[in-house]
């Protein structure tokens, strides 16, 4: 029972944290302007350090932080929180991407583009609102139908907001290369190749786990 409640908080503060960040940068997204340098940017208000964008980047690293100290303090009590491997894996390249669009700030040029970027990769969180919930439904026993639509929800969101969003993500940061220094152009390039490559990879297994009869989806972050 007492893993179960974990469980389940786990996903409802995880769901909190999805809508919020998915929330803003569709916001964002919304707000985007043509540009001449890198094909689309936010408006230079939604990208300043006070703005809505880059408390959303702040508020999220402190989120994944906190849940870094939650796995090393269960750790050191002998304990193995779900997904434990994969989640430090998460957030230490969440870390690598987050850091430079809020800290690198000796050009206006070049923070604009990296938090335009950003803020267009994070519309991804949108998935993961399907992923937590089609999860608790099906712990909770939901009706199969009712299931079924939020998976058929699940695969769609993954779609548009990971297989479609993140090329686009990419496409924007190779215009802006000019624009970005070097050291951290190749450090988020990386992180974004390797991200769609595993994000394809999630995709066809989750396809591939929903077909199967009461197929249900763990976590991904």
């Amino acid at each position: 029972a007492a893993t179960g409640d974990s469980t389940t908080t786990e996903d409802m503060v995880d769901l909190a944290h999805s809508a919020y960040t998915s929330s803003v940068a569709l916001s964002g997204i919304a707000s985007l302007e043509r540009h001449g340098a890198h094909a689309v940017a936010l408006p230079r208000h939604a990208a300043g350090e006070s703005s809505a964008v880059v408390r959303m980047f702040c508020h999220s690293i402190g989120y994944f932080f906190a849940d870094v100290l939650l796995i090393s303090s269960s750790l050191l009590t002998g304990q193995r929180p779900n997904l434990w491997e994969g989640r430090l894996a998460h957030h230490v390249i969440q870390a690598c991407a987050n850091l430079p669009p809020i800290f690198q700030t000796r050009s206006q040029k070049e923070s604009l583009a990296l938090r335009s970027v950003l803020c267009i990769a994070y519309f991804a969180e949108f998935s993961n609102l399907f992923l937590r919930l089609s999860n608790m439904m099906r712990r909770n026993m939901a009706s199969a139908r009712a299931l079924k639509a939020m998976n058929v929800g699940l695969v769609l969101s993954f779609a548009a907001s990971r297989m479609i969003n993140f090329p686009f993500a990419i496409f924007v940061f190779l215009k802006a290369r000019p624009l970005v220094s070097p050291n951290i152009f190749r450090l988020i390039l990386s992180i974004q190749a390797s991200g769609y490559a595993l994000n394809l990879v999630w995709f066809v297994k989750i396809i591939k786990i929903l077909m199967k009869p009461n197929g249900g989806v763990p976590s991904i972050e």
